[in-house]
């Protein structure tokens, strides 16, 4: 009834639309003045949008009345879901059973049998069973002769492992695996002899050896007071050392000449302005590098020098004049 309700009326509400819309008017006959196209227009764009606002009323009335039978039939289906018998309804359950309490204890009270139809009922019952007994043939036992198994030949049987086996098999699968750590080995290396002799520094009459800078690079410039190509060289030397820094390198300049007194080469450093460690060398130093690096290194004019690495390794001697950038590759390279 409420869907026949909401389908009527809205049929209603648009056949009064629809009417509303096909009514024509006609206007009495005036003897006003007529109107201009300007006005004209104006009033038809008037009447379009009065009707362009009527259709938009007619649709909202039918937005809501279609939202109105939507909510309808929403709780028309919950209500006939919540009345509604479910179909798999379990036959098993008590029924309401009209009568009186009496009928009911009657009803409960079991029905009383006589000892003679008790023992007939067994009787009857016993029959089948000795029947079925009767006919029903025993199977005669079988004989099963043992078998011999040679015990030489016979393959042990598998031994079942003992709580300690199993024990010590999960031990060693749990166990990660050992994970040996690499072990950093240092080469020592054996210094010669002649980095240990001792020489002096001509500026601070202090003792030292070579052995002394360990860790820093030593660049060694064996040289003359009276060389002129030791000068140019060593002033080389000096505007590397402006790059590289004197932190971590050392320069000494080591004068070849054995009876060459400190305070005369001291002069000779501070009047050209060298920072150097200086010293002169000794016999037995002499001796020990031409042993190392040949005759060369007690040749001033061919400027010879070499390096020594921070872990005591060193060059060979090397010979000619170089620039400053040459110098600083070659201290950057050891």
């Amino acid at each position: 009834m409420r869907k026949l309700f909401l389908i009527l009326m809205m049929v209603t509400m648009i056949t009064v639309a629809c009417g509303s819309e096909s009514e024509v008017t006609v206007p009495p006959v005036s003897t006003a003045p007529p109107i201009s196209e300007e006005e004209a227009a104006g009033m038809l764009i008037e009447s379009a949008t009065n009707e362009a606002m009527a259709a938009e009323l007619l649709m909202l009335d039918i937005a809501k009345a279609e939202q109105a039978v939507a909510e309808m039939e929403t709780e028309t289906e919950m209500e006939e879901t919540a009345t509604a018998v479910p179909d798999d309804a379990d036959d098993s359950e008590p029924m309401a059973v009209s009568g009186t309490a009496a009928d009911a204890e009657a009803i409960a009270e079991p029905i009383p049998v006589s000892s003679e139809s008790e023992s007939e009922y067994e009787d009857e019952a016993a029959e089948p069973m000795a029947a079925s007994s009767e006919n029903t043939p025993i199977p005669e036992p079988v004989a099963v002769e043992p078998v011999m198994v040679d015990e030489a030949t016979a393959e042990p049987a598998p031994d079942t492992p003992t709580p300690e086996l199993v024990a010590a098999t999960d031990e060693d699968v749990a166990a990660e695996p050992e994970i040996v750590q690499p072990v950093a080995v240092e080469i020592v290396f054996d210094r010669p002899a002649w980095q240990t002799l001792p020489l002096v520094n001509v500026a601070t009459g202090a003792a030292f050896t070579f052995a002394d800078f360990s860790g820093k690079t030593v660049f060694v410039e064996p040289m003359a007071t009276w060389c002129s190509n030791c000068r140019t060289q060593l002033f080389n030397v000096l505007n590397a050392m402006a790059t590289v820094g004197s932190e971590d390198v050392v320069v000494v300049a080591l004068s070849v000449e054995a009876n060459l007194a400190n305070d005369d080469l001291l002069s000779y450093a501070e009047s050209n302005g060298y920072p150097f460690e200086f010293a002169v060398v000794t016999p037995d130093m002499l001796q020990a590098l031409v042993a190392e690096f040949g005759r060369g290194v007690a040749n001033p004019p061919s400027t010879p020098h070499f390096i020594i690495r921070p872990d005591g390794t060193f060059t060979d001697l090397a010979t000619g004049m170089e620039t400053a950038e040459q110098i600083i590759t070659e201290i950057n390279a050891n």
